[in-house]
């Protein structure tokens, strides 16, 4: 009996001195404070007489705006130094913009006699920023009519009595969603300068065109673009991502930027690219159109990103991006 008490004594005396040796070792040796790093991507793109720079961060970004000298400074200041530091890297950058550090921060300068118009891109997400540098005029979209059509969310054609939801599952309500899309990125396309017109403005109203009306109220416009907005269903949990269908070559362009910027933007799965003869697409007679199915109600991983309170700004966000990639190149293979 004392040979077990001996030994457990002896085991709490080893324990004991054990944490006094590891204590003393850490006030000679203190572990360094965590460095929290936010890697920061700026680059550009430019066509015509504009200039998209684009900041990209893997965390909220402190900017500072200076105007001096004829001159925009930006400037992403080094506050705190022992909790947030910056990495900036920088990828084909306009000739235009100067980018430069000191122990300050990193900041980018432009010269405002080459490029007087300034306009700051709405953007939701706090770790991206977007601004547009123009000669000429601070609207890139400016001059072109583009349709959104918020799928679904007519009655019926014969009886007015049953309403088109769509999709109804897990308590979304696909036209709801669809006219919430449509209706912010319109919002966001006309501060860029573009006219926009959305095929229905509200939820559940009697006059909302119905289906065929709407095909040849779109012909009838002849508009630049056409986008129907809508959201995908199926049997099974495992489909999920996004499908995009476009109705002619010359819309192939476009269908390929909003397949990768709304995907790019929400974080929802790369899934199709089809042109496959929707009747919605193969009814148009106009030269740009597409569809999008946003995401899957039906599948658990893309239910998580649409219960996001920030999803519907994501994808108008990635519609707006695509929308502004196509214009922007279109007009360069001309």
């Amino acid at each position: 009996m004392r040979s077990k008490e001996g030994n457990k004594l002896n085991f709490q005396q080893l324990t004991l001195i054990s944490l006094i040796v590891m204590g003393l070792f850490c006030l000679a040796f203190p572990i360094p404070e965590y460095q929290a790093k936010a890697l920061i991507t700026i680059m550009t793109e430019s066509a015509n007489e504009n200039i998209l720079l684009m900041v990209i961060s893997s965390d909220v970004i402190p900017y500072e705006v200076h105007y001096s000298n004829n001159a925009l400074k930006i400037v992403f200041p080094l506050s705190q130094a022992n909790q947030f530091q910056l990495d900036s890297i920088t990828k084909d950058l306009h000739p235009a913009l100067l980018s430069a550090e000191n122990k300050r921060g990193h900041f980018l300068t432009l010269s405002l006699e080459q490029y007087p118009f300034v306009l700051m891109k709405p953007v939701v997400s706090p770790t991206r920023l977007e601004w547009v540098f123009s000669r000429t005029y601070p609207f890139p979209l400016a001059g072109k009519t583009i349709v959104l059509d918020p799928g679904h969310g007519a009655y019926d054609e014969e009886t007015l009595s049953v309403y088109d939801t769509g999709v109804m599952k897990f308590g979304f309500i696909e036209s709801q969603l669809n006219l919430q899309i449509a209706q912010h990125t319109r919002q966001l396309l006309e501060e860029w300068g573009a006219s926009v017109i959305l095929t229905r403005e509200l939820e559940e109203n009697t006059g909302t065109i119905l289906f065929k009306p709407r095909i040849d109220f779109v012909n009838t416009l002849q508009p630049d673009l056409y986008l129907a907005i809508h959201h995908n269903d199926s049997d099974f949990n495992e489909p999920n991502g996004i499908f995009v269908y476009y109705n002619q070559l010359r819309s192939e362009l476009f269908a390929n930027y909003l397949f990768t910027d709304v995907s790019d933007s929400v974080g929802l799965k790369k899934n199709h690219i089809l042109t496959d003869p929707l009747v919605t697409l193969s009814s148009l007679r106009i030269q740009v159109a597409a569809l999008i199915e946003c995401s899957f109600v039906s599948s658990k991983i893309d239910r998580k990103l649409l219960q996001r309170p920030d999803y519907v700004d994501k994808v108008s966000f990635g519609i707006i991006e695509a929308i502004f990639h196509y214009f922007t190149h279109a007009a360069e293979i001309k």
